[in-house]
């Protein structure tokens, strides 16, 4: 059995990168680049499956009768798919969803992103002290984001500070449920063959750390002074850490 905080589980975006980076960077590159990516990929089948899952999810949001889907049509010309597409794509982010299928599509245009070299993924330094620390105290360390796995492993691979992707054993995104309930935890911990208790979650969103805390699992609130601070009230007693230096590394 192990012994408990000896996997660590970190969230992305405003925990080890700043939130930033993502808003400044990568939702741009997509916003400026996305019809020039579907007309120069539209027979690919990478991007054929990323609009079938983009289908699935308005067709689903029709039916639960949710106001801003933007449908896309199974059948017309490659012109007006493609402009649905487009359509669909820029409204959830402006709504600021995090459905599967739009972070799919996302990972693959930053993919191209990133081999160009036009996108350079950003890691706090204080955050990869912490990750170097873990690493060599033999924990094992897991991500779990919204972002899809191949958008987490893109930024670890290219890097400010290199190729960090060996530092991690396990990768987890929204297909294993949402971030915000408690029983996706519980599937990570299973699929480790762990306890919940074993784990330590930092992330800086309080409903995260909130599901995660209900799930049994250790939780690290990093409220970074540049952001926002979440009602941490919601969760007793938890840790509030500025940046990674503050943290105990047990």
């Amino acid at each position: 059995m192990m012994s408990p905080n000896s996997i660590i589980l970190l969230d992305i975006e405003g925990t080890i990168t700043s939130k930033r980076f993502v808003t400044d960077t990568l939702f741009p590159y997509v916003r400026q680049h996305l019809s020039e990516y579907l007309t120069s990929n539209w027979n690919q089948e990478e991007l054929k499956r990323d609009i079938t899952a983009l289908k699935e999810q308005a067709e689903a949001d029709k039916k639960t009768g949710f106001a801003d889907f933007v449908p896309i049509p199974s059948e017309g010309t490659s012109d007006e798919v493609r402009e649905a597409v487009i359509r669909n794509v820029l409204r959830q982010m402006d709504l600021d969803r995090k459905t599967t299928g739009l972070k799919s599509l996302q990972g693959h245009m930053w993919k191209y992103g990133y081999d160009s070299g036009k996108i350079v993924g950003h890691v706090y330094s204080d955050a990869l002290e912490a990750i170097k620390k873990w690493a060599a105290e033999k924990k094992k360390i897991m991500i779990y984001s919204s972002g899809s796995i191949e958008a987490q492993k893109l930024l670890f691979r290219f890097s400010e500070h290199g190729d960090m992707t060996p530092y991690f054993c396990a990768h987890f995104d929204t297909t294993i449920g949402s971030k915000k309930e408690k029983t996706s935890y519980e599937r990570i911990a299973s699929e480790c063959q762990a306890r919940t208790a074993d784990f330590t979650f930092y992330t800086d969103s309080v409903e995260e750390a909130h599901a995660a805390t209900m799930a049994g699992m250790n939780v690290i609130l990093v409220q970074r002074p540049e952001d926002e601070p979440g009602d941490a009230s919601v969760i007793p007693d938890v840790k509030i850490i500025q940046n990674f230096k503050d943290a105990l590394f047990s």
